[in-house]
């Protein structure tokens, strides 16, 4: 799991080519710019 601020687009572009999903948002942390959280799911083997 990580999380970055809505406006670091530059990090969750890169999360996503890592195979991470957006999961959820805080709202209380940076006023006017919300932590995204994303995760990857693990991979079966």
């Amino acid at each position: 799991m990580f999380s970055t601020n809505l406006s670091n687009q530059r990090m969750q572009r890169l999360c996503r080519r890592l195979g991470y999903v957006p999961s959820g948002m805080i709202d209380n942390l940076d006023p006017g710019d919300p932590e995204v959280l994303s995760c990857k799911k693990p991979q079966r083997s």
